[in-house]
């Protein structure tokens, strides 16, 4: 019996030794289990910290600056979604501002040094709400620049006369102007996207310019001077340079041009005339088309169009400058609302391109594919190039964006088949005419490329109606021709048999 006893005691021991082993094991395990969470829930805060963009009241700022946005528009901005593509390629375009060349503008706006491209949306701001204020006075880039230079960037245009803006001058001094002068350029040229600013220069022996990224020859810059001429006069002196690099000419107000779809939409630009798409960051380079490289640029950012939309236009003074870039000096241009009418115009060449044809948006989602992995990609033109007018895409887009003479009397989209030139696309229209020209001078020289060309429908279906129709003809008679040798075969056959 005391082996027994010795037995179940050892047994006991076992016992407990596995049940201290397995108590010691579960808290491990829930020491290591409480210890994953924790790190995971603390990554998880840091990746939210991190992701969390803390520009958005930066960008919301420098947008109800620009556009003046009312508190019912700014819903509609946060609505839209897509602003922060055309904002990062602003923040793109602020890198020069960081570089030492610009160094002193800062303190001369009483505005803190920027450490990122983010920061430079106080600058941005400051010369948004000065030119807001001065209007269509005939205020000068370097006017501003003194107002800004005077006055704290808050509130840099409290009392804009031009004798204040003569006395500004005396007291702000030349020690950094030229730069001042630059970046007041760079801003208004992003503010209404129509030029791409040049701010840095290689040689420092060369005199400052006022320079722009859509015309490369040293020739197409303007002399400093130019700064104290009106701001519209500025741009004007551009357009005269955009002239000069094959700009269609607008056409004669009597010359009723209409636009046909069937010709103009990019699955007939690509298969008939080859043209091939070139994305810019500007939109005077919208819809400028180079015959010889058979290459067509579309503005990359209709955000930008979207904003100004909503917005109703971004003011007189830039509307002027529209018009200086992109109308002649005739009564008719000088009532459009310039910023708005091309901004809308802007957007329906989207749906004229692309929207309005099944092939079409088909190619438009394989070029926007190609997109997607850049930063600055703009999502509106998802719904503007591959969604047909019965999407609840396009639908849900507010009405602002289409032309009056594009809506219906319920003030909706309307497509149409044709456009007129002059009532439809008064700013745009001459490109687009030229476009279209181009594309019907094209013949196509296969079979495939003949299937393929519906520029003119009624052409067209008459092409195939007589080529079915007489394919079946000739059919028909061979299959008679057979059919009459095949009894004359049988009819001559008993004859000479025995």
């Amino acid at each position: 019996m005391p082996g027994a006893q010795v037995v179940d005691l050892e047994k006991q021991q076992d016992v407990g030794r596995s049940r201290a082993l397995r108590n010691t094991l579960t808290n491990t395990i829930a020491t290591s289990i409480t210890t994953t969470l924790a790190n995971t829930l603390t990554s998880t805060s840091i990746t939210t910290a991190i992701t969390t963009d803390p520009l958005d009241e930066p960008r919301l700022g420098a947008l109800r600056t620009l556009f003046d946005f009312s508190a019912e528009q700014m819903q509609q901005v946060r609505e839209l979604s897509t602003s922060s593509a055309w904002c990062r390629h602003v923040e793109d375009c602020f890198q020069p501002l960081l570089t030492e060349q610009y160094a002193g503008v800062w303190p001369a706006l009483d505005l803190p040094t920027p450490l990122a491209a983010s920061h430079c949306w106080a600058l941005f701001r400051a010369v948004c709400s000065t030119v807001g204020r001065v209007g269509d006075d005939g205020y000068s880039i370097e006017e501003i620049w003194r107002l800004l230079a005077t006055a704290p960037a808050a509130d840099a245009a409290a009392d804009l006369t031009a004798g204040a803006a003569a006395a500004a001058g005396e007291e702000a001094g030349p020690d950094h102007g030229t730069q001042g002068i630059m970046a007041v350029f760079a801003v208004l040229c992003w503010g209404t996207m129509l030029l791409q600013p040049k701010l840095t220069w290689s040689d420092p022996t060369v005199a400052a310019c006022l320079a722009v990224h859509e015309l490369p020859a040293k020739r197409d810059t303007l002399k400093m001077s130019f700064v104290r001429r009106p701001i519209p006069a500025v741009f004007r002196g551009f357009r005269t340079a955009l002239a000069r690099h094959r700009l269609p000419p607008r056409p004669a107000a009597h010359d009723a041009a209409v636009l046909f779809v069937s010709t103009i939409n990019y699955h007939s630009l690509r298969t008939i005339g080859k043209v091939r798409l070139q994305w810019v960051d500007s939109m005077s380079c919208h819809l400028k088309f180079d015959s010889r490289t058979r290459s067509l640029s579309l503005f990359r950012f209709p955000t930008f169009c979207a904003l100004t939309a909503i917005a109703g236009g971004q003011g007189a003074l830039f509307d002027e400058v529209v018009r200086a870039v992109f109308s002649a000096d005739d009564e008719g241009d000088r009532e459009l609302d310039g910023s708005l009418q091309l901004s809308q115009e802007i957007l329906m060449s989207y749906r004229l391109l692309f929207g309005q044809s099944h092939a079409s948006r088909g190619l438009g989602k394989t070029l926007l594919r190609e997109m997607e992995g850049q930063a600055d990609y703009d999502r509106l033109l998802v719904g503007l190039c591959t969604q047909p007018r019965s999407s609840g895409v396009v639908k849900k887009l507010p009405n602002s964006f289409w032309p009056v003479s594009c809506r219906t009397f319920d003030d909706n989209l309307q497509e149409l088949d044709s456009y007129t030139l002059h009532d439809d696309f008064p700013m745009l229209g001459s490109r687009l005419a030229a476009l279209q020209e181009f594309n019907l001078r094209q013949q196509p020289s296969k079979l495939r490329d003949l299937w393929r060309d519906r520029r003119n429908p009624l052409q067209w279906y008459t092409f195939w109606a007589v080529l079915v129709v007489g394919g079946l003809s000739i059919l028909l008679g061979i299959l008679q021709l057979a059919v009459a040798v095949v009894a004359l075969a049988q009819s001559i056959h008993p004859l000479v048999s025995p």
